[in-house]
């Protein structure tokens, strides 16, 4: 989202909207193998709609935060400041996950 901040060109948005979508787009593709790779498919089902009721709810409030703080300050870099916090807390978080051990042919994931 830093990109926004310092597109100065036309052509600056439709790369960010181009690298933005392949990641988005990228993200709801794997999702869900993913979650099956790191917790198994016993709670799949469980831990898969958590993710996305979590993230239907940050979609949510996030634009509504993001407002409120450009009404009080005139400016959105505040928002962009902490959704970059975030976006590096959940970079970390994320790659301090162990890597789940490979499973045998025929074995049941659990």
């Amino acid at each position: 989202m830093f990109w926004l901040q310092v597109a100065k060109d036309l052509w600056m948005l439709y790369l960010f909207a181009a690298v933005y979508g392949f990641g988005h787009g990228g993200f709801f593709a794997l999702i869900s193998p993913l979650i099956a790779q790191f917790f198994g498919t016993k709670s799949h089902g469980a831990i898969f709609g958590i993710v996305i009721a979590v993230g239907s709810i940050g979609g949510a409030i996030g634009p509504l935060l993001a407002g409120h703080i450009f009404d009080l300050t005139g400016s959105y870099r505040i928002p962009f400041f902490i959704l970059a916090a975030l976006g590096i807390t959940d970079l970390i978080l994320t790659m301090s996950l162990k890597r789940p051990r490979p499973s045998r042919a025929g074995e049941a994931l659990s």
